[in-house]
């Protein structure tokens, strides 16, 4: 936990038309750690492009919405910097699994027919 203190991130977004996005990230020059991140915590991994201006090649661990819930449950247990943005975000993941409602729905939005799944007062909510 101690490496996703100082390094990692937790960001959360509104985009266009009420939609909520919620990403955690971890980015270093040891894809070992990294590696150890996506096997523990699943999620995706990727390398950075623009090596460093010491030349190291950085790689990111990343994962977003209610497939971070169970780090997320971990990182309020065990952070000491970042605990307080794990709590929110943790509040924020769990609302966001609460309205993915399974095959064809994502984000509020039936994929099918572009209907919004959330009345304005969910969607309130949500933003609050």
């Amino acid at each position: 936990m101690g490496v996703f203190d100082g390094e990692g991130s937790i960001s959360a977004c509104f985009a266009k038309a009420g939609r909520c996005a919620l990403m955690l990230s971890l980015t270093m020059a040891s894809e070992e750690v990294v590696d150890l991140f996506v096997a523990t915590w699943s999620g995706g991994k990727h390398k950075v492009k623009k090596l460093t201006v010491g030349g190291l090649q950085l790689y990111t661990w990343h994962i977003s919405a209610s497939r971070a819930i169970p780090f997320l449950e971990y990182a309020v247990a065990h952070s000491r910097v970042k605990r307080q943005q794990a709590e929110i975000g943790l509040i924020l993941a769990r609302k966001m699994w609460k309205y993915r409602a399974g095959a064809g729905t994502r984000k509020g939005y039936n994929l099918h027919n572009g209907d919004r799944i959330l009345t304005a007062d969910e969607l309130e909510a949500r933003r609050a």
